[in-house]
């Protein structure tokens, strides 16, 4: 084979295994875009909006409130009052009607006025051993009218100041406790001294009645009006 074939088969050969690209799918040379300038981007152009609305929407129409008619009158509200609820008894209560109360005892609502009491003194009564009957003279004709155990502090105080020695009035008395208080003065210092509870007039007298009984001056206090001297004192109802 001369050489010359030779070098045309081997043409021939390598065009057969290497097939051939096409100009489009060749890269292209970098360079400037078409149709591009240089600088900043060009801006957006703003977009015209229309300045005329069409005609505006009807008011929106709220429902009125219907007011009270001409005459119209509210009914009172009622008030309702819990029954007092009394509890069961087994035993029936006892008629109180026919027994004797006195005024400390009666319920407020038959007593509208403030219970008070007057007690007298009798300065004519025999004094015994131990009430000065000068002392005694100085004292008030009568103590109140008043609730009853400021009478009772009053009158059995002026026992104990009218005393040739105020220990012998005191040592008398016990203690009691929610009374008024009293005081004496012997030994050098002063002593004081809480009288009971009173409830009743009934009890003024019983208590003043038993003091005088140990004081040996009977009949010293009354609760009715005592003539004295040229002196008379008229009932209070």
């Amino acid at each position: 084979m001369s050489v010359l074939a030779a070098a045309q088969k081997a043409d021939n050969n390598s065009e057969m295994q290497s097939p051939a690209v096409s100009p489009s799918f060749l890269p292209s040379q970098p360079g400037k875009i078409p149709g591009r300038k240089r600088g900043r981007p060009p801006l957006h152009r703003k977009m015209d909006f229309p300045t005329h609305y069409p005609d505006s929407l009807p008011p929106l129409k709220v429902p009125k409130k219907r007011g009270r008619k001409p005459g119209f009158k509210l009914k009172p509200r009622m008030v309702m009052t819990p029954l007092a609820i009394s509890p069961p008894s087994s035993t029936p209560e006892p008629d109180m009607s026919s027994i004797p109360q006195d005024a400390a005892t009666i319920p407020h609502s038959a007593t509208p006025q403030v219970l008070t009491v007057c007690i007298y003194i009798n300065k004519q009564a025999n004094m015994g051993p131990n009430l000065d009957r000068k002392k005694l003279q100085q004292l008030p004709d009568h103590f109140g009218p008043d609730r009853p155990s400021v009478v009772l502090q009053q009158a059995v105080q002026g026992c104990i100041d009218s005393a040739f020695q105020q220990k012998a009035v005191f040592t008398l008395l016990t203690q009691g406790y929610g009374g008024e208080k009293i005081s004496a003065t012997f030994d050098g210092k002063q002593h004081l001294l809480s009288l009971p509870v009173v409830n009743s007039v009934g009890y003024v007298l019983r208590f003043l009645k038993k003091l005088c009984r140990s004081l040996h001056c009977e009949n010293l206090f009354s609760d009715q009006p005592i003539t004295q001297h040229n002196a008379s004192y008229q009932s209070e109802e």
